[in-house]
């Protein structure tokens, strides 16, 4: 059964004098309008608004510079574009702009999401205007909402479901350019509204019990002439004061939900019978859209409807231009519409695999068009995408020639809660970034909610914390930033500018605002020193948003050089870690010292080159990662090793020494995470000092994670480099493999203590490069170094160009690259490749970070 739409009041004579909230659609062969009241029982009516409308609506254009756009709607249509050879104003030249405005083209021309060229406007004074596909959306609502007497607040105007942010605020700019303010809403939500509000009216006990915590999905299906759009909207009991509200829940459109162009506008033009000659796209689409032809294959499918509302006018304008009946859909290469639907379908029955739906509601001006069985286009859709729907909650539009619609009266109920302050919809902020560094480290960073949350429409949502860190040199007059935004293929920059340029070096942060569907977010740039800029408020112009040519990744890479190489990770392999998995199990069961050294080997391997991951970031894998992580993700068997050797290191009476060594360094290529492990590290570094042994050094590379620790170990290092620098080669390695491994390594190692290590690993490298020996000694204190640069993201002041410090490591650097150009050894083009890369990180012109350290790998043996 088909549950009758909230709109399905009888159209009412005339309103009462009370205050109303308004809502509007703008459909490409109709403009519909509802209104609610306030009821004594303080429940919301929504009735619709009694305007009448041609067959199809354009918008006039002016002939004289201060002439208003105007809605062509009524019976017979203004002359005006309509192609006939009187009057004047009527004709259609191919090559001139016609007189009037399809909305049809105005909605396709919205849909592309992207600023078109303004339309040029001759007229007849010889004088030039422009308008756009906004200027006449915007027209076509300003007018439409002049029916609505005694309304409240901004009318609600309905766009589809993937406008873009750039396209909403267009249209909001129009509208109040025109004179009147509007609030936007997404088609789904505009339908799921509706549907919500029939089925509280219809009492559908059931998805209001205490139990019914998530009530499912409502599957929405728009069959428009210009666009299809099937969507799934969550939907959520919410509690308020008391009051359940069942509230729709919008997720951003993914490719399988984003709209698709409809075959009807191709149909409708083909049976429009427009000359083939003609070239210019506004005259064509002018020619079709004023031809009686079109008209009369709208009102042949709904001819029942039609007649039903006494529009006899209507009916014998169209018998008039064109007695015979035409079905576009017969028209040749009109092709089968069910045909042409089923591709959608099928993207979209994939992407619900698993949903169970509520509910669904379907509208458009194509619902009802009749098939070949006789049956309407909804009834086809329904069956193919879900056969097992519940029949008492599906919603249909009426037939849009009885002026009702599904999505005007959502949108006026949308209208009448915000009036009365009640919850409305949920929605999810677009996916909008800015570039910056963090920790020191180039990334886009959330500018918007950093995670798919809900947060509530027609409401505005502010950034919980502002972004920080952004610096305005002296004498500049102006902040320009560079954004990633979902809806663009391409970086963007945009700008703020000063009143004046700035009499100081200036920290700025930027307060960030938005409601959802409402136009571009609102980005404030806040100075930290009060009274500093003379204007009260200083926002980002995105009307001078400049479109970069790179995506967002490639501009992150070209202009964010780093400061210091990115964490160089060990992957798992799962082709090694299922021989590991039984060495491990083997030696559990049998205790051997030749089992143990067997594990120990396993552990170690490495996978050949050839499989080495795609992933620039990662080394050549082992069995377990970096992170402790065994290729399948299950560290059962690894845990039970770790656990044993702990056991047996802490009761004495247990201990051998071969069987000890072997288990540490066992464990300690194991990479494990365990507290328990590192607590024992830790008594090792504290007790032995500079005594640790090989094994230990081992376990303290590949298992010390706490910042504390690593800074202890750097402590007893730097104690070590004091001594002599000399046989060090597995402390720096151990050392190294912890800056290289573990992001947050340097957290806690004294930026003075940096300086320390610098000095004698500087040595190491000068001596290993005089005696010509570009091997593990030199690879271990040239990863070292670079990856000593990450104390840059705790402290920016460390080896900051200009300083002292700065210079004699640079001036070393300098010395050594020297040295390595007279080289004539076999790895001097590896020293001249490292020297050279170490002065690019020194300098703060690293390599991208989307390389990571990829070009420090041949260090690694």
């Amino acid at each position: 059964m088909v549950i009758p739409t909230v709109a399905s009041e009888s159209i009412p004579t005339g309103f009462e004098d009370g205050p109303r909230a308004a809502g509007v659609v703008i459909d490409p062969f109709a403009v519909f309008a509802a209104a609610v009241e306030t009821q004594n029982n303080d429940t919301l009516k929504a009735v619709p608004v009694p305007i009448e409308f041609a067959v199809p609506p354009a918008v006039l254009l002016p002939r004289f510079p201060r002439e208003p756009f105007r809605l062509d709607t009524r019976f017979p249509p203004h002359p005006r574009g309509l192609g006939m050879k009187w009057p004047p104003e009527s004709r259609i030249e191919d090559g001139k702009l016609p007189g009037r405005f399809p909305l049809a083209l105005a909605w396709s021309e919205f849909a592309n999401n992207s600023s078109s060229s303004p339309w040029s406007l001759p007229y007849d004074d010889g004088m030039s205007g422009q308008c756009s596909c906004v200027d006449v959306i915007a027209a076509a609502f300003v007018e439409s909402v002049r029916s609505i007497k005694n309304s409240v607040g901004a009318p609600v105007l309905v766009v589809p479901n993937d406008a873009s942010m750039a396209r909403q605020q267009e249209l909001i700019d129009a509208c109040r350019h025109q004179g009147k303010d509007v609030k936007l809403l997404w088609r789904p939500i505009a339908a799921a509204l509706a549907w919500c509000e029939s089925i509280v009216k219809n009492d559908d006990a059931s998805l209001y019990t205490a139990a019914c915590d998530d009530p499912g999905i409502l599957i929405t299906i728009h069959l428009g002439l210009d666009q299809f759009e099937i969507t799934c909207v969550d939907l959520i009991l919410r509690s308020i004061k008391g009051r359940q509200y069942l509230l729709p829940a919008r997720k951003r459109p993914t490719r399988a939900f984003r709209a698709e162009p409809s075959f009807g506008l191709n149909a409708v033009f083909r049976a429009a019978g427009v000359p083939s000659e003609r070239t210019n796209r506004q005259s064509a689409w002018a020619e079709a859209w004023g031809s009686a032809t079109l008209i009369q294959a709208l009102l042949n499918q709904e001819r029942a409807a039609v007649a039903a509302t006494g529009n006899r006018r209507a009916m014998d304008f169209c018998q008039e231009q064109l007695p015979e009946t035409v079905d576009p859909f017969k028209v040749s290469g009109g092709g089968n519409c069910q045909q042409v639907l089923q591709e959608k379908i099928d993207a979209v029955r994939g992407a619900m695999a698993g949903i169970q739906s509520a509910g669904i509601v379907i509208t458009g001006s194509l619902s009802h068009w009749i098939q070949a069985d006789g049956r309407p286009l909804w009834k086809h859709v329904v069956q193919r995408l879900a056969p097992k729907s519940r029949d008492h909650r599906i919603v249909v539009d009426a037939p849009f020639s009885t002026r009702q619609s599904i999505l005007a009266t959502g949108a006026a109920l949308f209208a009448g809660r915000l009036a009365r302050k009640e919850p409305t919809y949920l929605d999810t902020l677009p996916k909008l970034s800015i570039a910056a560094y963090v920790l020191g480290t180039p990334a886009w960073i959330p500018l918007l909610a950093d995670d798919d949350t809900f947060v509530e429409g027609g409401k505005v949502w502010n950034r919980p914390k502002p972004i920080t860190g952004f610096a305005v040199n002296q004498g500049m007059g102006h902040l320009e930033v560079t954004l990633s935004h979902e809806e663009y293929p391409t970086a963007r920059s945009v700008r703020a500018e000063f009143p004046s340029p700035t009499t100081i070096d200036l920290n700025v942060k930027l307060s960030v605002s938005v409601e959802p569907a409402q136009g571009n977010a609102k980005v404030e740039v806040v100075p930290e020193v009060k009274g500093v800029l003379k204007s009260s408020r200083l926002l980002l112009e995105w009307r001078k948003m400049t479109v970069l040519k790179q995506s967002p990744d490639e501009w992150l890479g070209e202009n964010c050089p780093t400061l210091f190489p990115a964490i160089l990770r060990r992957a798992a392999s799962q082709t090694l870690w299922g021989k590991v998995r039984t060495d491990i199990l083997r030696f559990l069961q049998l205790q051997t010292e030749s089992n143990l050294e067997q594990l120990v080997s396993s552990l170690r391997n490495k996978q050949d080159s050839r499989f080495r991951p795609s992933d620039l970031e990662e080394e050549k894998p082992t069995a377990i990662s970096s992170d402790g992580i065994p290729a399948n993700g299950v560290s059962t068997e690894v845990a039970a090793l770790v656990d044993f050797t702990v056991d047996r290191l802490r009761n004495p009476r247990r201990r051998q020494t071969w069987f000890s060594e072997n288990l540490i360094r066992a464990v300690g290529y194991t990479a494990t995470a365990s507290a328990p492990f590192e607590a024992l590290i830790k008594r090792w570094i504290e007790h032995h000092g500079s005594s640790l042994e090989p094994h230990e050094l081992v376990a303290c590379g590949q298992c010390l994670r706490t910042p504390d620790l690593i800074a202890l170990f750097a402590e007893k290092l730097d104690a070590v480099l004091r001594v002599r620098i000399d046989g060090r080669t597995n402390w720096i390695k151990a050392f190294a493999e912890m800056l290289r491994y573990r992001d947050a390594a340097t957290q806690r190692i004294e930026t003075e203590r940096c300086h320390c290590l610098a000095r004698p690993l500087l040595q190491i490298l000068k001596k290993e490069i005089e005696a010509e020996k570009i091997e593990f000694t030199f690879n271990y204190a040239a990863l070292a170094i670079a990856f000593l640069l990450r104390r840059r993201a705790y402290d920016d002041d460390f080896l900051r160009p200009g300083t002292e410090a700065y210079r004699k490591v640079r001036d070393a650097f300098v010395e050594a690259q020297t040295t390595v150009e007279q080289m004539r050894h076999a790895n001097a083009q590896k020293a001249r490749k490292t020297i050279s890369l170490l002065l690019r990180y020194l300098d703060r012109e690293g390599p991208s970070i989307l390389s990571g350290g990829a070009e420090l790998r041949e260090l690694i043996d």
